[in-house]
């Protein structure tokens, strides 16, 4: 479980509860929030990423790098729609 903190076409900042070895292979999810509220008209992003690099947090987390793997062209499109999503939000 984990807090976005930036997202692009290529990957993602994520903070997470708990730590994770670079190099490692994850299945990531994304849900659109707005307000601290799921948006139920985005459905959650999926897709499998890379952990690039990882940094200890003072809380006993971890602040990692993530690469997302090779996308089927209708799921970067489907990332394409939740990034539009999340700039207006």
């Amino acid at each position: 479980m984990g807090e976005t903190r930036d997202v692009s076409n290529g990957g993602a900042k994520v903070q997470l509860d708990g730590s994770v070895e670079e190099g490692s292979s994850v299945a990531l999810t994304l849900i659109l929030m707005e307000d601290g509220i799921e948006d139920p008209d985005q459905d959650p992003f999926e897709t499998a990423a890379t952990v690039m690099w990882a940094a200890p947090t003072d809380d006993g987390g971890a602040m990692v790098g993530l690469r997302f793997g090779d996308m089927q062209r209708d799921q970067a499109d489907r990332l394409t729609r939740f990034l539009s999503a999340l700039a207006r939000a």
